[in-house]
């Protein structure tokens, strides 16, 4: 495809502040009701038990950390294919969404393995309980093995968003929150899988959301990678990778707080008079992933302002379009 038979798109000529609010405020609905997953699970799992809740907690940092690998390379994908279609250059494009796909899956492989041998491990040194050992380690190998619907649903959302079309994001999101919030007491309390219910309607669900995605992206034609954009090249994936570094780091900022605060609750609430009681020692660590899944929704209107700002930048530096850029 030739730059002259390139259009522009709404990136390149819409007014600055109108095309910004077009741009972010569906990603910001994107964005919490993707957060919004976690918060669900939870309402439902704790009419399970408290154990229950319990292991939600602590398999949000490992959820989290996913998000955060799919979310880095996806803001580089974001910035690096905006750019060249700013840039008319078509080819540059759809290396960029090429090799970007590569890592997601080099990235989805390495939580499959974790999924497989890395989970017990995991949860048998943050809790001693078995239940809230057992209810982890079946919803986190859940989420880890069958984790293609989590970074496809990403990468596909953020493809969509570097060519401006952030309502599809939206859509696509929307409706795999849709599904998931249906499923989960079905396959919870009437099919009676508890934990295992509330992973697969969570993967289910983004599932729904990557293949939603993956046909907006194959009906608009605009990307489209060949076979040999495939190979990964050192200077595409390094710019990918350090354009996405800080957005990787923010959600690991969160997972390691996450990490930090279960150890010093499982360590000192044994100390305390109420909490250290058997009975009540997994109150806190429930307390506390409920808190932290609440302040994510707030965090995601943040960062889906500034992903909506992202591919217009990027857009508009490939265009040497630099008063709409500052």
């Amino acid at each position: 495809m030739t730059a002259a038979t390139l259009q522009e798109n709404k990136m390149g000529v819409m007014p600055v502040g109108k095309l910004i609010a077009n741009m972010a405020l569906p990603m910001v609905i994107s964005m919490l009701v993707q957060a919004l997953y976690n918060v669900v699970d939870s309402i439902y799992v704790s009419q399970v038990s408290e154990s229950a809740v319990t292991a939600l907690s602590l398999a949000f940092p490992i959820q989290n950390l996913l998000i955060g690998f799919a979310v880095g390379i996806g803001v580089g994908v974001n910035s690096l294919l905006s750019k060249s279609l700013g840039e008319k250059n078509q080819e540059a494009a759809n290396r960029a969404a090429g090799n970007g796909i590569v890592l997601m899956a080099i990235a989805m492989v390495l939580f499959v393995l974790f999924g497989l041998f890395g989970v017990h491990p995991y949860f048998a040194i943050q809790s001693d309980n078995p239940e809230t050992v057992e209810g982890g380690i079946v919803y986190t190998s859940i989420c880890c093995v069958f984790s293609v619907g989590c970074f496809a649903s990403i990468l596909g959302e953020r493809l969509l968003q570097s060519t401006g079309r952030t309502v599809h994001t939206m859509i696509t999101q929307s409706i795999g929150a849709i599904i998931n919030i249906i499923l989960d007491p079905i396959f919870i309390f009437i099919c009676e899988w508890g934990m295992m219910g509330a992973a697969v309607a969570t993967v289910i669900g983004q599932v729904a959301t990557a293949l939603l995605a993956v046909w907006y992206l194959l009906h608009m034609k605009i990307i489209k990678p060949t076979h040999g954009d495939y190979a990964l090249r050192g200077h595409i994936c390094g710019r990918t990778l350090a354009l996405g570094i800080t957005s990787f780091l923010s959600q690991i900022s969160l997972v390691a707080a996450m990490a930090a605060i279960n150890n010093m609750l499982r360590k000192y609430g044994a100390l305390d008079p109420v909490f250290g009681r058997e009975q009540y020692a997994q109150i806190p660590m429930a307390v506390v992933g409920i808190v932290m899944k609440f302040f994510q929704i707030v965090i995601s209107i943040v960062v889906g302002m500034a992903a909506g700002c992202i591919p217009i930048v990027g857009y508009n530096m490939g265009a040497e379009k630099k008063m709409r850029v500052r």
